[in-house]
């Protein structure tokens, strides 16, 4: 089945009533046609300081000291008052959560920073971002990785039967790799990091979580981070003996056509690493209304286009772009259910086309 896996990004205004916006959430997950899955989410509110993707990140850490300074979030040696304020929020809304899901076998997703996009925009204690310092990388990416395999754990405490997907953000893993992420002082960047090197602290973040959840690492706009990203996920598990529904996936923007961009996505899922197509904001009109069929070719012309099988198009799965998730968020709860009702029409004009 096509699967619609939307990030999770939500409006602020939604942040007074956890358990209301949580079964607005789940409602709206049931309305998916045959042939389309529709993952319900956390929501994330990217307006609120306690409910941005970097604060749910910061929050999952184990071990590992937070707050927040003049330039934001950077580690510390214990968890000030800020982190208190971020763990407290976080803990009311998993509680909303377990009322709202309670007696569902419904799966859900659950997004997070990866730890090299982390990395990129987390401080030390005194000095550069935790870019700058690889050990303190390494520490990050275990702390992820550990406090991941909890957060899942947990959830299916709060919510038996349930079964979690993660969505790992790591649109700044291209940056990293290509040495661009400016220093403390803006007037340098800091040294690229070596694929190997990304690997493996990938991986010490994906290794504790792979073996309990889907996992889906999203990779952004460029090429240049998809073949690191699939390496990390095809090294850990060996992607072509699991099952389609549980296999890991690699998540990348989908817009004009490019050809690298394509070629590398190719690449993967022959290789049998999972796909999820991030589209960009729909279209609309006045007179027409929303051009699913628009947004859906972004997908589907362009996999033809390299020479995919059109079959392969019931495994994939598909969600917004950051950008347009966040443009979506700044709007009423309204329009954002109806943009996630927009999400799963087009998960159906791409099935459609699989099975045509």
């Amino acid at each position: 089945m096509t699967t619609v896996l939307p990030s999770g990004l939500w409006p602020r205004a939604a942040a007074q009533d956890h358990l209301t916006a949580q079964l607005q959430i789940l409602e709206d997950s049931q309305t998916a046609p045959w042939g389309v899955t529709a993952v319900p989410f956390i929501p994330l509110y990217p307006s609120h300081p306690h409910f941005t993707l970097t604060a749910r990140t910061l929050g999952t850490l184990v071990d590992l000291g937070f707050e927040e300074g003049p330039h934001g979030w950077k580690l510390s040696s214990h968890r000030g008052l800020d982190a208190q304020r971020v763990l407290r929020a976080l803990e009311d809304q998993y509680e909303a959560l377990s009322i709202a899901a309670h007696g569902t076998s419904t799966p859900l997703t659950v997004s997070v920073l990866g730890p090299w996009t982390l990395a990129s925009q987390l401080w030390l204690n005194h000095g550069d971002r935790v870019l700058a310092d690889h050990g303190a990388v390494r520490d990050v990416a275990s702390a992820l990785g550990e406090g991941l395999s909890d957060l899942v754990t947990r959830i299916g405490q709060l919510v038996p039967g349930v079964s979690v997907h993660v969505q790992v953000d790591e649109t700044n893993i291209a940056s990293v790799l290509a040495g661009v992420v400016p220093t403390f002082s803006g007037y340098s960047r800091l040294p690229r990091v070596e694929p190997s090197v990304a690997i493996e602290a990938l991986q010490r973040t994906l290794r504790p979580v792979m073996a309990q959840a889907g996992v889906t690492v999203h990779t952004g706009d460029s090429w240049v981070g998809i073949p690191t990203a699939a390496r990390a996920i095809e090294e850990l598990t060996g992607v072509s003996s699991q099952g389609e529904q549980t296999r890991p996936a690699l998540g990348v923007n989908l817009g004009a056509w490019n050809e690298q961009v394509w070629e590398s996505i190719a690449t993967c899922v022959e290789r049998g690493i999972g796909f999820h197509g991030a589209l960009p904001a729909p279209q609309e009109s006045s007179c027409a209304g929303v051009d699913i069929r628009g947004l859906g070719d972004v997908l589907t012309t362009n996999w033809q286009r390299i020479g995919l099988p059109v079959s392969g198009l019931t495994d994939v799965s598909i969600g917004y772009q950051h950008t347009a998730a966040t443009s979506i968020a700044t709007g009423s709860v309204d329009d954002a259910r109806g943009k996630v009702h927009t999400l799963i029409k087009t998960a159906e004009y791409v099935a459609e086309k699989a099975t045509a």
